[in-house]
């Protein structure tokens, strides 16, 4: 009897933070010190995954793609749900794609729905996110940003990212008004 007051007493008054602090530390990515599970940073990685990484490394951690495409006899593409698209040139990872859809609409309806990277709410290492606004980024490149309606781009040492932004005209025509809603990286080959 006194065991399982023991054991009962000891699940209720064992910290709960301890415990989740075990659970999170067996989380995918987790083993980079201060990196969020939806982070990419254009330089080192992608949801914890290093650039130039092989496709077979991507597959055992991500598992099969949703799709392949092969654009010639160097570059592929695996497809991850609706939204995700990873760029490999000779079989290393080298860009990424994400945006509403990868593919038209319509065929994307058919796709089914990736529990992971078509909910995912991504996160570049700078700060910028998913729908931030073009004000945000502003804030955030300053006047490293090019500047062309739709699609802003900056370089980083290593790679070139490219931001697309949709105009929600009913919020008129300030920055504001520009939301973030895809992304494509392409890293300078090693």
């Amino acid at each position: 009897m006194t065991r399982i007051l023991f054991v009962i007493l000891t699940i209720f008054l064992y910290p709960q933070s301890v415990l989740a602090d075990d659970i999170r530390s067996k989380v995918a990515g987790s083993d980079i010190p201060g990196m969020k599970i939806n982070q990419i940073d254009p330089e080192n990685h992608v949801y914890g995954i290093p650039w130039f990484s092989s496709e077979d490394v991507f597959i055992e951690t991500w598992g099969d793609p949703t799709g392949y495409i092969r654009f010639n006899a160097q570059e592929t593409a695996m497809i991850y749900g609706k939204r995700h698209m990873f760029i490999f040139s000779n079989d290393r990872l080298s860009g990424l794609r994400i945006t509403h859809n990868i593919l038209d609409w319509q065929v994307s309806k058919k796709i089914p729905p990736n529990p992971i990277f078509d909910t995912i709410q991504w996160q570049l290492s700078n700060g910028i996110e998913e729908d931030s606004n073009l004000a945000e980024v502003k804030g955030v490149l300053g006047k490293s940003l090019n500047n062309k309606k739709y699609e802003r781009s900056y370089e980083t040492a290593n790679a070139k990212v490219i931001l697309n932004f949709s105009h929600y005209t009913d919020a008129g025509e300030t920055d504001q008004a520009y939301k973030l809603h895809g992304i494509m990286i392409e890293r300078k080959q090693m």
